[in-house]
């Protein structure tokens, strides 16, 4: 991608009063689209291959959900910044919202200044990311995590991650063996997007159940984070009697 050209922003509202609102706002900063049906979402998508794409959360029939999550699936978009637009911001909300493949949960109020901000630092980590050298598969015993296809498998099997669970996971495995602080993981995998704490704790619990045959787990060490430590030397330390500082409580 040449960054010199205008960074092309697609926004997806069945609302077309909304959607033309939303464009009237960026269209001075950016190439600009809109598709007000989920078919004309999914063509633009596929057809544009934006810089980032802005949902509007509150879609019928959790339609924003939807078109998240098959736009991740999809290997020809999958790495394409997510934006969700929302009236308001609950935490089951946002949890959803990250869980079905988005980047980000912004209010529809937000001040002009700081979505620019928003878009234009998740366009740049896109485009430095697409032109990076991220073409080594991650392996960690019987897992193999593949950058490309943002694929996670374990003995050969694809297991299925929410977009913000597969970023945990990348950062947890680059960053072993060392321990990770919440503040480390914020800054890291939620970047510039502000989430609580306890945000942290619902990812890890799913990520624990999702990854229940994966020959390593994800171990809490209290008042310090997280890392990712072998089963077969936790057993080895239960078994000869060692005191353990690990727990896979969040």
């Amino acid at each position: 991608m040449n960054i010199s050209l205008p960074h092309k922003v697609l926004i997806i509202d069945t609302d077309e009063i909304n959607c033309n609102a939303t464009r009237n706002k960026l269209t001075p900063y950016y190439n600009v689209s809109i598709a007000t049906t989920e078919e004309q979402g999914y063509q633009l998508a596929m057809s544009e291959m934006p810089h980032l794409i802005l949902i509007n959360l509150q879609m019928p029939n959790k339609l924003a959900l939807t078109m998240c999550r098959n736009i991740r699936s999809d290997i020809r978009t999958k790495h394409i910044p997510l934006l969700v637009l929302s009236e308001q911001v609950e935490l089951q909300e946002k949890v959803l919202a990250f869980q079905n493949g988005a980047d980000d949960v912004i209010l529809k109020t937000i001040e002009i200044e700081e979505l620019l901000v928003r878009i234009d630092s998740k366009i740049m980590r896109f485009i430095e990311y697409m032109n990076s050298d991220f073409k080594s598969i991650i392996t960690c015993g019987n897992l193999e995590l593949n950058p490309i296809t943002m694929e996670v498998l374990i003995n050969k099997q694809i297991v299925e991650l929410g977009h913000v669970e597969y970023k945990l996971l990348k950062f947890l495995l680059e960053k072993m063996p060392s321990v990770q602080s919440r503040d480390q993981i914020l800054s890291s995998v939620w970047r510039d997007t502000f989430v609580l704490g306890r945000t942290i704790n619902v990812h890890i619990l799913s990520l624990r159940r999702k990854l229940k045959n994966f020959d390593h787990s994800i171990e809490t060490l209290y008042g310090v984070g997280y890392t990712i430590k072998d089963k077969k030397l936790l057993n080895l330390k239960t078994f000869i009697g060692e005191k353990d500082i690990w727990d896979t409580k969040p």
